[in-house]
């Protein structure tokens, strides 16, 4: 069977990746434990903040031996792994990389080197939990950093390190977390003033309170089938135009078209696409449209 797949296969979700970020209070992790079968990693020592009624199972991490260690537990009952902070868990990584080899460190931070031992074992540590086919959830704290233009003020995950941009190329959905009239919100789309990441084309400020993370999580895989379902439908009305395209030789024809064109529902850039085969074809058979008297004249002969 060839490996090689069609840009119309349906692509098929296996586990999702998502970072919540937001203000203290806000009910991240609350929020993040509304999914199926979750099960916490605690690095933030916080799961008695989070209410008895919202809480579900959890490991509570002190170091990052343990960390390593809970992957060897029987995890096949959980749907959802959730990262507890990212900021914490990195905290923790860092002593125990620090403890391992102190050259790691220098004046009391990590040095370059040490840097890219933490990158390189937080990456292997990510993937094997992804490897485990769970859904993926990282939640962070907000910290506010000026623009680089204009000087206003934009948040941005509290996660350090170049650990951040690596951890945002992987994710799929990255939402930011706050309170708008003492309604907690989500927003996973990308604004002026904070970090986001929206490939399922989510409304903005989700009222947290009214959707669950797992409904998100369906939203997400039925938008992906939606567009395996939509790249079928686009190669289809694109396949029908040019075959008539191509056949056209007089105005008339070419008015026929454009009226047909008028009742097409369109998809991604279809009409663009269509649209500057038709005109090519009509330049080749020897005419152009006149936009003032909406009529096709033909194109003088080279003498």
């Amino acid at each position: 069977m060839s490996l090689i797949k069609k840009p119309s296969d349906p692509v098929l979700v296996k586990s999702i990746r998502v970072l919540l970020y937001g203000q203290p209070g806000i009910r991240k992790t609350s929020w993040s434990l509304t999914c199926n079968n979750p099960l916490l990693f605690d690095f933030d020592q916080g799961v008695h903040r989070v209410r008895p009624e919202d809480r579900r199972d959890y490991i509570s991490m002190t170091s990052w031996e343990e960390a390593e260690q809970a992957l060897s537990e029987d995890l096949s009952g959980y749907n959802t792994i959730i990262i507890d902070t990212a900021g914490k868990a990195l905290d923790l990584l860092m002593i125990s990389i620090v403890n391992e080899n102190p050259k790691n460190a220098s004046g009391g931070q990590l040095s370059q080197r040490g840097w890219g031992v933490l990158r390189d074992r937080f990456t292997m540590w990510r993937r094997r939990v992804e490897a485990l086919g769970k859904n993926l959830v990282f939640i962070a704290h907000d910290k506010e950093e000026r623009g680089s233009e204009d000087g206003e003020k934009i948040v941005r995950p509290d996660i350090s390190g170049g650990t951040l941009k690596l951890l945002i190329r992987d994710m799929d959905l990255m939402g930011y977390m706050e309170s708008r009239s003492n309604i907690p919100v989500v927003n996973f789309s990308a604004s002026d003033k904070s970090w986001g990441k929206n490939t399922a084309n989510l409304p903005s400020f989700i009222n947290v309170g009214e959707i669950t993370l797992e409904q998100v999580f369906d939203i997400y895989r039925t938008q992906q089938l939606r567009q395996s379902e939509l790249r079928v439908e686009y190669e289809k009305l694109i396949a029908d135009c040019t075959v008539r395209i191509i056949d056209m030789e007089n105005p008339n024809e070419f008015k026929d078209f454009a009226k047909h064109m008028e009742g097409v529902e369109h998809i991604w850039a279809s009409k663009k696409v269509i649209g500057l085969m038709f005109s090519s074809r009509v330049k080749e058979v020897g005419y152009k449209f006149n936009r003032e008297t909406l009529e096709y004249e033909q194109l003088p002969i080279p003498a």
